[in-house]
């Protein structure tokens, strides 16, 4: 920290409250759990016409306890930056084609999903997760 205050009226509070380990505190314990590297690793991504399907479809997920390692659902404005930066221009367009037939076009939302685990343990969340947002205009990609 600087030997000198920040504001003109002290040190900001701020700084003192948020991140403060190490200020406040010192650390005296922790705990560490490691575990193995999954078998298999697998993330797709589906697309949503709109912001409600996709939270719709993502709270379906997590009420049926589908065994998902990660959930993301972005919003129009994110899925259209991250299909920018994708790189893969003639896929991309091809995809937002497809997408727009179904759809999908300027208000799409991009769901990720991943799943860990042996192969079987792959195959059925993948299954349930297809299953469960099954009629709701998604559009399946694979990443992984």
């Amino acid at each position: 920290m600087p030997d000198f205050p920040a504001f003109s009226a002290g040190p900001d509070l701020r700084e003192l409250v948020l991140g403060s380990e190490g200020r406040l505190g010192i650390i005296t314990e922790v705990k560490v759990r490691v575990s193995p590297l999954p078998q298999r690793e697998r993330f797709q991504v589906v697309f949503f016409p709109n912001w409600a399907q996709g939270r719709d479809a993502c709270r379906e997920l997590a009420q049926q306890r589908v065994q998902l390692s990660m959930l993301r659902l972005s919003n129009a404005e994110e899925t259209r930056t991250q299909l920018a930066l994708a790189g893969h221009e003639r896929a991309i367009r091809w995809l937002q084609q497809a997408l727009a037939l179904r759809g999908a076009d300027t208000e799409k939302c991009m769901m990720t999903f991943g799943v860990t685990g042996s192969s079987v343990q792959c195959r059925s969340a993948l299954l349930q997760a297809r299953r469960r947002t099954a009629g709701t205009g998604a559009g399946y990609k694979r990443c992984a």
